[in-house]
């Protein structure tokens, strides 16, 4: 019987994360009658990933079949795009391979798509950990990289919510456009936004499913968040040269505006944004008292924004300077544009990267919003 749902999977070197989420899908519980598969497009396959033979039997006993595509190194628009042309389903279930999705996540998806929504975003908390810091918990209660806090169950938005770590989505309406993915965005960032942006326009059809829950299980030191935004920064180049009126939509003005305005700031105020690092630094990578203060995690965020910013201004002058880089040098441009900077240079030689990944998952019913 061919199956409703397709779960999209691309994945990058990430065997351990791979097998985890597998794990997770082989519990899912459907209505009876349904079904469910999963297609994983491996991107840059090689000796070191995951064992393709042993992806093929889900864990736990679970039924779905599953769908493995060894893929060159290619850039994640176009895995998801060899992914979405090998699947079969009438809907197209995306996700991270780093998410722990609940028992009835699949199931969540294909209800809220048989109401009538065709675009739907379901809820993925950040996972909690044992040594859970204040940067844990900046980036689980803010907007630092999703917006979470800021969405409402049941409401719908628009094409800047349609995370692919957890986004299901009609193939008819997929159907409508090309790619679906653009694949000059590589190899990662805003394939998801720009795809949604040419899928919607500015209608807001993103329904928000927050009982279709998959945690989040990507931990960030501060000095990897700061590379992440400075990789942003890099990426904004390929956006605009793929989707101008995407990347206005998001930026509010073009890339030359971009640019002139990132060159003028990164020069003001270096004393006090490195007076800033060094308390953020210093602060985040401390253990988080119960209960939480709320207010505290809320301060440092503030404090955080103008290094934020920074960082991703970094990565957009670096990639204005070096236009002819290859997308493959995208992250270390991005590392070097830090490395090379009088404030966040102290992060490239270790200041605020105490907090790194441990074992440890969020196993109580999440407070959704």
């Amino acid at each position: 019987m061919k199956p409703r749902i397709s779960v999209i999977v691309p994945t990058c070197d990430r065997p351990e994360a791979l097998e985890r989420l597998l794990a997770f899908l082989g519990k899912q519980r459907l209505a009876e009658g349904a079904s469910f598969e999963i297609v994983i497009a491996e991107d840059g396959a090689g000796d070191s990933q995951a064992d393709a033979a042993n992806l093929l039997t889900l864990p736990g006993g679970g039924s779905a079949d599953v769908r493995y595509l060894r893929l060159k190194r290619v850039g994640i628009s176009a895995a998801k795009n060899a992914a979405v042309a090998a699947a079969s389903g009438d809907i197209l279930l995306f996700v991270n391979d780093d998410i722990e999705p609940w028992p009835d996540f699949v199931q969540r998806h294909a209800d809220a798509q048989a109401s009538g929504q065709s675009v739907v975003l379901g809820y993925s908390p950040w996972a909690i950990y044992p040594d859970q810091t204040i940067l844990d918990e900046m980036i689980a209660r803010t907007r630092m990289v999703f917006f979470y806090s800021d969405l409402k169950r049941g409401q719908s938005y628009g094409f800047r919510n349609a995370w692919n770590l957890n986004l299901s989505v009609a193939r008819s309406l997929i159907e409508r456009i090309d790619g679906p993915f653009s694949e000059a965005l590589q190899p990662v960032f805003y394939d998801d936004v720009e795809f949604a942006h040419r899928l919607i326009g500015d209608e807001q059809c993103v329904y928000y499913a927050s009982d279709a829950v998959a945690f989040h299980r990507h931990r960030y030191s501060l000095g990897s968040y700061f590379v992440r935004e400075a990789l942003l920064g890099v990426m904004a180049h390929s956006l605009y040269q793929v989707n101008p009126s995407c990347f206005k939509a998001i930026f509010d003005k073009g890339l030359d505006e971009l640019v002139a305005d990132a060159s003028r700031a990164i020069e003001i105020d270096v004393a006090d944004e490195t007076r800033a690092l060094a308390t953020v630094s210093d602060l985040a990578g401390q253990p988080i008292e119960h209960p939480v203060d709320e207010r505290l995690v809320r301060a440092m965020h503030i404090a955080h924004l103008p290094l934020k910013r920074r960082a991703f201004r970094l990565g957009l002058l670096a990639r204005q300077d070096a236009p002819n880089r290859l997308w493959r040098e995208f992250p270390t441009l991005a590392t070097e544009s830090l490395a090379g900077d009088a404030v966040m240079g102290l992060v490239a030689n270790g200041v605020g990267t105490s907090a790194q990944p441990s074992a440890g998952r969020r196993t109580n019913a999440p407070d959704g919003p």
